[in-house]
């Protein structure tokens, strides 16, 4: 909670092209859940009969649904949607399939981003707090344990993959 409480995300366009796919992705979806939200970017790229749901683990507006996705209580609370956006989340989860079981039963469409981890090495993950280091195999194989297929994967800038699932 420290590490993001006093954390007001600038608003820039880093990370456009990855929001601007997911919405892309999720274009039939009528509402969509942002969870870990961030700066919101991924609302600028929905359309505007869109419904968008923020959520993280600290109040980044008014509309902002504040839960920790780290503790099983507070995944119960996870906004009604039809689809949900995880950009640049699922790293720092404690319990991977947990999340991805919570996400998978709520909702029917995700798009979902990942660092891959590359080699086994973990020392610049854990230095930005990250808990899954998982490769790409890896990170495939946890997403269809929990239920999910996988529609298709983007690669965007290496190693970042962005996965469309169901």
């Amino acid at each position: 909670m420290s590490r993001w409480g006093g954390n007001k995300p600038a608003d820039n366009a880093r990370w456009d092209h990855r929001a601007e796919r997911a919405a892309d992705w999720l274009r039939e979806a009528r509402s969509v859940a942002d969870i870990g939200c961030g700066s919101m970017r991924l609302e600028h790229f929905l359309s505007p009969e869109q419904r968008y749901e923020p959520v993280d683990l600290v109040a980044r507006d008014s509309r902002t649904i504040v839960l920790d996705l780290n503790k099983p209580a507070d995944l119960a609370r996870l906004p009604e949607a039809d689809a949900a956006a995880l950009l640049g989340v699922i790293e720092y989860s404690y319990d991977l399939p947990v999340l991805l079981l919570a996400v998978r039963v709520k909702y029917k469409r995700a798009a979902v981003s990942y660092q891959v981890a590359i080699d086994g090495r973990t020392d610049a993950r854990e230095g930005q707090g990250w808990q899954v280091h998982l490769g790409l195999d890896g990170i495939r194989e946890a997403f269809r344990s929990a239920g999910f297929t996988i529609v298709r994967e983007l690669n965007l800038k290496a190693p970042q993959v962005l996965f469309d699932l169901s």
